[in-house]
């Protein structure tokens, strides 16, 4: 049984997909109501069961791995950040805490724990897994408490040895994803409505996974046979210049004003992506939608329920 704790979240949903359509049993954590994928409905109460888990209860989170006989973890949950440090410690660096562990007492074989690219704010890239990171504290709050809360992950590796791993997650994005935060959700966005694009033009890191190729990964590392793989890398692995972006905008339909304000946006530097050759040599991971096919493949959707 593997247990995906955010099981409701976007990445959540669609990593829980990919297990089930291999033939796996998951068990999705839910701390908000919020509904399921058509393709989990259809397995609720056979491969799929749901369970309501907040990290912050450590007792519940116990109770629920070994009464459920999960024997690998994801931990994708993460709180959302307040203007309260407290608030987000107890959420998220606290909650993972405990979450390990639950998963030491109740000798679970492997974690996989969902980071960020944002742990490389700071570096000129492109990013590799064995990089030494920016002792500056980044700029947003996930990029800070992800650093941590993989320290954390590898010295309860070395102490608990259990099998633990860290997944460096790109910025996701394609059908179903609704947050406005990354520059190609509101292009594709403002491609799909006609309104007018809106916020900034350059995101730090300008690396973009599709997201069935994000959940395929994931899928994998929870999933496939040791050597234990440490910190990985799941990302696009290739660096996209503003020129390429700009005619990837212009195919999926921007146009007239939206289409100007993201020619006036400062060059960014396509050196800040994620090499993926560590993905592609441990488990034959790479991903296979390409930056032009997953920005149409988001639009359409947009598009169809606009």
């Amino acid at each position: 049984m593997i247990l995906i704790t955010g099981g409701h979240g976007f990445i959540g949903q669609a990593t829980a997909k990919t297990l089930v359509h291999a033939g796996y049993n998951v068990v999705l954590t839910r701390y908000r109501s919020s509904s399921l994928l058509p393709e989990l409905q259809r397995h609720l109460g056979k491969a799929v069961q749901v369970v309501d888990f907040d990290v912050r209860e450590p007792m519940a989170m116990l109770d629920a791995i070994r009464r459920l006989k999960v024997k690998r973890i994801m931990h994708l949950a993460s709180g959302h950040w307040s203007a309260s440090l407290a608030t987000d410690f107890n959420t998220n660096t606290a909650g993972l805490i405990h979450l390990l562990e639950a998963a030491r007492q109740a000798e679970v074989e492997r974690l996989t724990i969902g980071s960020s690219i944002t742990v490389y704010f700071g570096n000129p890239g492109p990013y590799h897994e064995s990089d030494p990171l920016s002792i500056e504290i980044p700029d947003d709050g996930p990029g800070f408490f992800k650093r941590v809360e993989e320290q954390f992950a590898q010295y309860f590796m070395l102490k608990s040895g259990i099998d633990v791993q860290v997944a460096r997650i790109t910025q996701v994005y394609g059908p179903g994803y609704g947050s406005m935060r990354s520059l190609i959700s509101r292009v594709c966005a403002a491609a799909a409505t006609g309104n007018e694009l809106r916020g900034p033009l350059v995101d730090p890191v300008p690396d973009y996974g599709y997201i069935d190729d994000i959940a395929q990964a994931l899928a994998e590392l929870i999933t496939s046979a040791p050597p234990q793989i440490g910190i990985c890398n799941l990302g696009s692995g290739v660096g996209v210049t503003k020129d390429r972006f700009l005619a990837a905008a212009k195919q999926i339909g921007l146009a007239g004003a939206s289409l100007e304000t993201l020619r006036s946006a400062p060059a960014w530097s396509p050196a800040k992506y994620m090499d993926v050759s560590k993905a592609k040599e441990r488990f034959n991971w790479a991903p296979s939608v390409t930056l032009e096919k997953g920005m149409q493949l988001y639009t359409d959707s947009l598009r169809s329920t606009a």
